[in-house]
């Protein structure tokens, strides 16, 4: 799907000065990624953020048994992390209100820092604590909210993983046969995910994760 943007160009007629329509803004000052763009990498990213820290803490090197195609569906697995994106980019997109307020109606922002107690917290001069590193306040505010959100999935992954080891449940119980075999192999294993080219389970019998390739796996 190709998306043409018209710009059309006006003169006028007494002064002759060309008038353009603003081009429309990008989350990337100079960029032409759009914002689909940016959740579906940031989503993708989430998912091989998760897969790497839960296998690691089973002992199992993950990115080893992924191929390209799983680099761009990895957080699409999940459709709860489209969900997690959204609300980290909802509460800075909240929280930076009182700074859109001050672009907008700065005389009003300047009587509420002097008469109200709250005003120098709520409405921060430029140069003052949200404008640390020459960052923009949204910036900021996104990028905390991200580093909050992938420290997040970080404990919350391997504490999955660890209870995975300590004998909880770990995804569905499956029985497996080896192409070429006609009885299965022995003992049940629980289904963590797959790839393109790797079923991952585990062995709760003898406590480790194993990748078998699809193409050794009749059923």
């Amino acid at each position: 799907k190709v998306i043409e943007i018209a710009r059309l160009k006006k003169s006028c007629r007494c002064c002759e000065k060309m008038v353009q329509l603003p081009a429309p803004s990008r989350p990337i000052p100079g960029s032409m990624a759009g914002a689909g763009l940016l959740a579906y990498i940031l989503v993708s990213f989430m998912g091989i953020w998760s897969s790497y820290w839960f296998y690691r803490t089973l002992g199992l090197p993950i990115l080893d048994y992924l191929q390209g195609s799983d680099l761009f569906i990895a957080g699409l697995r999940r459709p709860d992390y489209m969900l997690l994106v959204a609300l980290s980019l909802a509460v800075p997109w909240v929280s930076a209100a009182p700074m859109r307020l001050a672009e907008r109606d700065p005389a009003r922002v300047e009587r509420l820092r002097r008469s109200r107690w709250w005003g120098p917290l709520v409405f921060p001069r430029q140069g003052g604590w949200m404008s640390l590193w020459g960052m923009r306040s949204e910036t900021m505010l996104v990028s905390g909210a991200l580093i909050l959100l992938l420290c997040y999935l970080y404990l919350w992954n391997t504490k999955m993983a660890e209870r995975v080891v300590s004998g909880a449940p770990s995804g569905q119980q499956v029985r497996l046969t080896l192409a070429g075999s006609d009885a299965p192999l022995p003992g049940q294993a629980g289904l963590l995910g797959t790839t393109s080219m790797f079923v991952l389970v585990w062995w709760p019998d003898t406590s480790r994760v194993e990748a078998l390739p699809t193409a050794n796996i009749a059923r």
